[in-house]
C-alpha cells in the first residue's frame, strides 16, 4: 500500500516538473518576458503543460469515486437489511 502511494507521488511530481520549470523560467526573467510581451505565451505554455497531469488526475478521481460509491452503497445496503430485520420478526410470529 505504501509503495503504491510513493509511486503515485513520484508520477505526480514528474508530471508537474515541466510546468514548474516554465513557471520558474518566467519568474526569473520577468522583466525580459514583459519587455518582449511574451506573458501570454508563457501562460499558454504553462496551461498546456498542466493538461496531461490534469487529465490523469481526473481519470484517477473518477475511478476512485466509483469504488468509493460501491463501498458506500454496500454499507448502506447492509444497514438497511439490519434495520428492517427486527421489524419483520414480530410480523412473522403473529
Amino acid at each position: 500500500m505504501m509503495q503504491t502511494v510513493v509511486l503515485k507521488d513520484k508520477k505526480n511530481k514528474e508530471a508537474h516538473e515541466e510546468s514548474a520549470r516554465l513557471a520558474c523560467e518566467a519568474a526569473a526573467a520577468v522583466k525580459t518576458v514583459a519587455s518582449l510581451t511574451r506573458e501570454q505565451g508563457f501562460v499558454d505554455a504553462y496551461s498546456r503543460s498542466l493538461g496531461e497531469p490534469l487529465r490523469v488526475a481526473n481519470r484517477a478521481t473518477i475511478v476512485r469515486m466509483f469504488w468509493f460509491g460501491c463501498t458506500q452503497s454496500t454499507v448502506f445496503f447492509a444497514n438497511a437489511l439490519v434495520s428492517t430485520h427486527p421489524v419483520s420478526l414480530p410480523c412473522a410470529r403473529s
